[in-house]
């Protein structure tokens, strides 16, 4: 390779500077003349929720004080495109490791094109592998020693995950729920009334989001295309549930009047703080005709699908007759059950005694047997008959993680990420990735578990109930933390 007059550019987050980035930008340099580093910026850092853990300035200004660099600049985007382009660098150096992700790594491809019509060419340096992620998992204290160790345990799922080898469903499932959309209206204190002795608010702006079974159904639509949702909405409201559903998404058509439940959460503009909520249609209950088409509808399709997945969330599809029909088929069913506001107490899982797996939270387990103090794991032993009624039974405790009992054992695990920022919708989240990893993808239920805290962690690292996960996203973040 000449050096006469060439220029090279190098491209990463370079969150963590180790050995072996030292080691590939001295061979970069030892190619070129002139050697340009290109920063991913803090808002393109795909690698989970609190990432980076340096900011775009800081990473910077390290990268400069390096020899190796003539130039550091930023990159506002998910790939070095755009800098290709700018730049036009004879030769864009990768570490060696990318030689094997060039036919599946997207953003690759692109920087390739974009390199190839600027007459530019790609260079892998054959320098030692390093990992930051794996430093900054084991050396930062990133992962518990708790989840480095589940990890370890689980070599044939990380092996599976990374080699892609996800089994395809050759089966039809089927999803039922209520349609709720979750609504955020922003405002600002004005003040208390002259004439009454409340607090006047300003209304700033409102956003609205899918929330029950809308939101699952569209997190399915991105990873499966073998799942069809039933659900009801009344005439007056199908547009506005359109609105909400993914255009990926199957829906099954049954003709019944229903509304949905819409709860709309008032937060301060500033804080962000939720101050209360006011919620609509809760105690709208099916016409006894409408009861019936139910359990007519699923008489008739539950034969045809492998699972059915009944996200329990205490409203209409309570009905005594609803729920006698579907456990007929205990031995298909997916359940997780949810207690609220308007159910508490109420819907918990000795409606449901028995299915194929079943989740809950720990004050709907509680609230179950009948116990408030105990200490949750000895709870969870006291009372192991009952929930080994269930094949795979899981019990989320928010910030202390979820326990998995399956076979009277029981693990548990702790969250990948703590500092979360909206926990709205963080458990239906954590129970479809479950579902989809464990049954779709037919991982461990273990591998499941920790996938599952990583999609939850993502979720909840944003304000609102806005799905923010596709596939490509999460599995990308998944790589990062298994590699310890």
């Amino acid at each position: 390779m000449k050096r006469k007059m060439s220029t090279g550019l190098v491209h990463g987050v370079f969150d963590v500077v180790h050995h072996g980035h030292i080691l590939h930008f001295k061979e970069a340099k030892k190619k070129v003349n002139y050697l340009i580093c290109s920063v991913t910026s803090d808002n393109f850092v795909n690698k989970g929720p609190n990432k980076p853990l340096f900011k775009s300035s800081e990473r910077i200004e390290f990268l400069e004080s390096l020899k190796f660099f003539d130039k550091v600049v930023i990159s506002d985007a998910s790939t070095a495109v755009k800098n290709i382009i700018k730049y036009k660098p004879n030769y864009y150096f990768k570490g060696i490791e990318y030689k094997k992700t060039v036919l599946k790594d997207q953003n690759l491809k692109k920087e390739i094109k974009a390199l190839k019509n600027n007459q530019g060419q790609i260079v892998f340096t054959n320098t030692k592998v390093s990992s930051s992620s794996k430093i900054i998992n084991h050396d930062f204290g990133f992962l518990s020693k708790s989840t480095i160790s589940q990890i370890e345990n689980l070599k044939n799922d990380v092996k599976k995950f990374k080699e892609n080898k996800f089994i395809n469903m050759s089966s039809y499932n089927i999803l039922i729920g209520e349609n709720i959309i979750d609504k955020y209206l922003f405002t600002e204190i004005s003040g208390k009334s002259n004439k009454s002795p409340i607090v006047s608010t300003l209304k700033k702006n409102e956003i609205g989001y899918a929330g029950g079974i809308l939101v699952v159904a569209n997190l399915f639509a991105e990873f499966v295309n073998r799942v069809s949702l039933l659900s009801f909405s009344g005439k007056d409201y199908t547009t506005t549930i359109k609105k909400y559903l993914s255009k990926k998404v199957k829906q099954l058509k049954v003709d019944i009047l229903n509304y949905p439940i819409i709860k709309t959460r008032i937060l301060d503009h500033y804080s962000k703080n939720k101050l209360f909520q006011i919620t609509e249609n809760e105690d709208y209950k099916f016409k006894q005709s409408s009861i019936n088409k139910v359990v007519n509808f699923i008489q008739k399709k539950a034969t045809l699908y492998e699972n059915i997945i009944f996200f329990n969330y205490g409203y209409q599809l309570t009905d005594k007759k609803i729920l006698n029909c579907l456990k007929k088929y205990k031995s298909k069913i997916l359940i997780n059950f949810q207690t609220n506001s308007y159910n508490y107490g109420f819907n918990l899982l000795n409606k449901f005694p028995s299915a194929k797996f079943a989740s809950m939270d720990e004050l709907e387990f509680r609230l179950a047997v009948g116990d408030k103090h105990t200490n949750i794991k000895e709870l969870i032993r006291k009372n192991i008959n009952v929930l080994n009624r269930y094949k795979t039974s899981i019990i989320t405790c928010g910030k202390n993680g979820a326990y998995l009992i399956e076979k009277k054992k029981i693990k548990h695990f702790e969250p990948i990420y703590k500092n979360l920022i909206d926990t709205t919708g963080c458990g239906d989240i954590f129970m479809t990735t479950f579902i989809i990893y464990k049954y779709f993808y037919k991982f461990s239920s273990e591998f499941s578990m920790i996938v599952s805290h990583i999609a939850a962690g993502i979720h909840g690292n944003e304000l609102g109930n806005n799905l923010n996960l596709d596939k490509d996203k999460l599995n990308k973040i998944i790589t990062k933390i298994i590699n310890v």
